[in-house]
C-alpha cells in the first residue's frame, strides 16, 4: 500500500483484481495502482471557517495537491490568498454614487486606502486646493498667488490680498503704508 491508501483484493481467486483506495477523508481508487486521491480542504470546517469570518469563500483549485485552498474576496472587493484570509481591495470611486458626488461639484474622487471602507475623497481640481472624506470639499484658492491679479496690485505699488479664499473674485489692492486705501478687483 502507498502512502494514505489502503489495498483491496476485490477476488482473491482471481489475479488482477486489487487496487488502491484512497484513506478518508480524501477519495479516489485506481485499479492495479496507486490510486490519485482527492480533497476538498473547503470541506475542512477550520479552513472555510477562517475565509467565511473574513466574509470571503474559500476555494481549492487543486483536489490532489495538499495546501491549494485559498480565502477569495466578494464582489465587489477583490483580492485572494493562499491559505488564510485575504487582503481585499475596492476602489470606492468606482462607485458611481460616490463619483458623482464628487464630479457633480467639479471634483475628482481619490480612494487612497483601497483596504479600508469609507476612506474615499472628493478632491478641489487645481489652482484651488482642499479635500473631504465622503462628500464634495470645501476648496479655496488665494487669488493673490495669481501672477496676473498679483502684478496688477504691484504695478500700483499696492500689496494684493484675498479677504474670502472660498469665493471667486475677493481679492482688492492695499496700499503700503505710509499710504492708505484700497481698491477691490
Amino acid at each position: 500500500a502507498n502512502a494514505g491508501q489502503s489495498c483491496s483484493d476485490t477476488d482473491l481467486e482471481v489475479d488482477g483484481t486489487w487496487e488502491c483506495l484512497c484513506i478518508a477523508p480524501k477519495a479516489g481508487s485506481q485499479a492495479l495502482g496507486p490510486a490519485t486521491c482527492s480533497y476538498d480542504e473547503c470541506t475542512d470546517g477550520a479552513n472555510a471557517k477562517t475565509c467565511t469570518d473574513a466574509d470571503q469563500v474559500c476555494k481549492d483549485a487543486d483536489l490532489v495537491a495538499d495546501g491549494s485552498w485559498e480565502c477569495e474576496c466578494v464582489a465587489p472587493k477583490s483580492g485572494s490568498q493562499a491559505v488564510g484570509a485575504a487582503t481585499c481591495s475596492y476602489d470606492e470611486c468606482t462607485d458611481n454614487t460616490n463619483a458623482k458626488m464628487c464630479t457633480d461639484a467639479a471634483q475628482t474622487c481619490a480612494d487612497a486606502d483601497t483596504t479600508a471602507d469609507d476612506t474615499w475623497e472628493c478632491e478641489c481640481a487645481a489652482p484651488k486646493s482642499g479635500k473631504q472624506t465622503l462628500g464634495p470639499a470645501t476648496c479655496s484658492y488665494d487669488e493673490c498667488t495669481d501672477a496676473p491679479t498679483e502684478m496688477e496690485c504691484a504695478n500700483a505699488g499696492q500689496s494684493c490680498s484675498d479677504t474670502d479664499l472660498e469665493v471667486d473674485g475677493t481679492w482688492e489692492c492695499l496700499c503700503i503704508a505710509p499710504k492708505a486705501g484700497s481698491q477691490a478687483l
